[in-house]
């Protein structure tokens, strides 16, 4: 019973801790500075990406192809992204990427970018509903 007992205590937590740039309010905005910037014109926080630390990509060139360049869109998954190295020696390694709960396949792609510079073919997969998939 306790498994159960977190299974539907987890979600509250998760969300009550959860937030975009674009739900904090100025004060929240400029304390998060790292990570969000404030746009005065729209009255909008922002995500610029940062957290202090930086990519450090590997030695070969990418490409990407997405469901619009023809792969197949699963029932289960949504928004394919698959990245591969066009320089990298045979035979390539590969690895599939997906968010944790509450992400989107965008949120991951960045991971895709740094395998594939990394010699790997890597596929970058989104649940369909971020929030009420099972994530299993």
């Amino acid at each position: 019973m306790r498994i159960t007992y977190l299974y539907y205590i987890l979600p509250f937590f998760v969300n009550a801790i959860w937030a975009e740039c674009s739900d904090l309010d100025y004060a929240e905005c400029i304390y998060w500075s790292d990570y969000c910037d404030w746009n005065d014109e729209l009255q909008d926080c922002f995500e610029t990406g940062g957290g202090g630390w930086e990519i450090e990509y590997g030695p070969y060139n990418y490409e990407v192809i997405t469901e619009d360049d023809g792969i197949r869109n699963g029932p289960d998954y949504l928004d394919g992204l698959l990245y591969y190295p066009i320089d990298a020696d045979l035979p390539y390694r590969s690895i599939i990427i997906t968010p944790g709960f509450g992400g989107g396949s965008s949120t991951m792609s960045v991971w895709g970018e740094f395998f594939a510079s990394y010699g790997y073919i890597s596929l970058v997969i989104g649940p369909n509903d971020e929030i009420n998939d099972s994530h299993e």
